[in-house]
């Protein structure tokens, strides 16, 4: 599990509201959102993981910091994590104008020209692929 070493965000953090426009690394910003506040992932500071390494979750998150941009996004938005480290962490972070504070901003930032129900998929914490329902009714 990541730990709380640091309280604001690296100069890259994708949470900032100056961040590069759609740089989310590999990732898109439906999945990225989603798996970094909707099912509220212990998200690592990105600049401390070598994403190359296909095993970073067990072999690099346990020693590197929360990311600080994530932990404030979760309080400007008033978002409480369930995880009791997590929301240790959120709340040990102060809430900071630099930093998205809505869902709406990040996605206004991340995809211009999105279609519209991007930030509602995003918002739900499973994918359309996930939903096994809707393969066996199928």
């Amino acid at each position: 599990m990541p730990k709380l070493g640091r309280k604001t965000p690296c100069q890259e953090c994708p949470w900032l509201r100056k961040s590069a426009p759609g740089y989310l690394g590999d990732d898109n910003p439906e999945h990225f959102f989603r798996a970094s506040v909707t099912r509220e992932s212990l998200m690592p500071c990105h600049m401390q993981i070598d994403y190359s390494d296909p095993d970073w979750a067990n072999t690099q998150l346990p020693g590197v910091d929360f990311c600080a941009g994530n932990l404030i996004f979760y309080r400007n938005w008033l978002k409480q994590p369930r995880n009791p480290d997590l929301y240790a962490a959120t709340r040990a972070v102060n809430p900071s104008q630099h930093v998205f504070l809505t869902p709406e901003e990040f996605f206004e930032h991340h995809a211009p020209g999105r279609d519209p129900g991007m930030m509602q998929r995003a918002l739900w914490p499973y994918a359309p692929e996930d939903d096994v329902y809707d393969r066996e009714a199928g």
